[in-house]
């Protein structure tokens, strides 16, 4: 709980800093970036499958192609996360050649920093998504190297964790706005 609590404060001032550097980069004063939101991402999901009683633990590999290891499983979890913040839609690119992680947990955080949308895919049914195929032919014909970088593709919408979803905008909206979460009594969370 004392975690969620420095996590929840972060998320807060990381608000108030995105919404001043947002209005800076209006008056063209600096260009604008997104740092710290994949870590935002990673805690959620963390958090949520700790809440529902999985063992595990942040990617020892700092470079790794993934960012989660559940030890209940075995899986390996890649995590992308964007915001409403972002201009172009796009976030960090995904090595879909590699299927070093076998489990993504796509993120869409509102203004406030929490997910309005979370969906959870495997490795196979995301590399068989059109978008990914078409990339690779690309990759495959031109000699490239620039995989499809993160955005909210409409076809995630198949694949919304209704429960990660609800689970932790309730937890973390409940931190947010001072009130102890109805789900850490529940479940007596320990991190």
């Amino acid at each position: 709980m004392k975690e969620d609590i420095i996590f929840i404060s972060a998320v807060r001032n990381l608000y108030k800093a995105r919404a001043g550097f947002a209005e800076l980069a209006n008056l063209k004063i600096i260009s604008g970036n997104d740092n710290h939101i994949g870590d935002v991402g990673e805690y959620y999901i963390l958090w949520y499958l700790k809440s529902v009683g999985e063992d595990v633990i942040i990617s020892g590999k700092r470079n790794s192609l993934y960012d989660l290891e559940n030890n209940s499983t075995k899986e390996k979890i890649s995590v992308k996360t964007i915001t409403t913040w972002s201009k172009n839609g796009k976030g960090a690119q995904i090595n879909t050649d590699s299927p070093d992680w076998n489990l993504l947990y796509c993120l869409y955080l509102g203004k406030d920093l929490i997910p309005d949308k979370v969906a959870k895919i495997d490795y196979f049914e995301f590399s068989e998504q059109k978008v990914i195929k078409e990339n690779k032919e690309r990759r495959i014909l031109t000699n490239s190297k620039s995989f499809p970088q993160f955005q909210w593709w409409e076809w995630l919408e198949n694949y919304r964790d209704q429960d990660a979803e609800s689970k932790i905008k309730e937890h973390f909206r409940d931190l947010l706005n001072g009130k102890r979460s109805k789900i850490s009594k529940k479940s007596n969370i320990t991190h």
